[in-house]
């Protein structure tokens, strides 16, 4: 059942080429969701921080609208340079995903597993505060286009 939140966490790995930044947001997103699902099936923990923070819910808003930015949009610097800066922190978070379905392997392997705590506390605290920089930088797109078509 661990090997379940890996795939998630490879559904949001995407192919980066000019112009395809929104369309690696959308890849990595959906890789994400998947994991984010799996891994709290049987972690309570993770289930409570990643509700708390409404990780699932932000991640399907994200996808969504970089679905619908017009391409014209897309090639301006500016917006093309957010839309990276969004789908890096996706990518810590995936990252930090990652870490916490290694930790929960490691720790099926030790002796008397079950009586021990996980240790992946830390890397929790790093999803939440990645998400912080996650809504800071999808407000700041939203800001980039909505300031780019007054000026149109």
């Amino acid at each position: 059942m661990e090997m379940i939140s890996i795939t998630y966490a490879n559904t949001f790995v995407s192919l980066l080429t000019n112009g395809m930044v929104s369309m690696a947001i959308n890849d990595t997103s959906y890789l994400l969701l998947g994991l984010v699902k799996n891994v709290i099936v049987e972690h309570p923990d993770i289930k409570k921080t990643t509700d708390k923070i409404d990780l699932y819910s932000k991640l399907m808003i994200i996808d969504s609208f970089t679905k619908i930015i017009p391409n014209d949009l897309e090639n301006n610097k500016c917006i093309s340079s957010i839309l990276q800066s969004i789908h890096d922190i996706i990518l810590q978070i995936q990252n930090e995903l990652e870490l916490i379905n290694n930790i929960i392997e490691t720790h099926s392997q030790k002796y008397f597993y079950y009586f021990r705590k996980h240790d992946y506390y830390v890397q929790l605290e790093n999803i939440v505060n990645y998400k912080k920089i996650l809504d800071e930088r999808f407000d700041m797109l939203l800001k980039l286009i909505t300031t780019l078509n007054i000026l149109k």
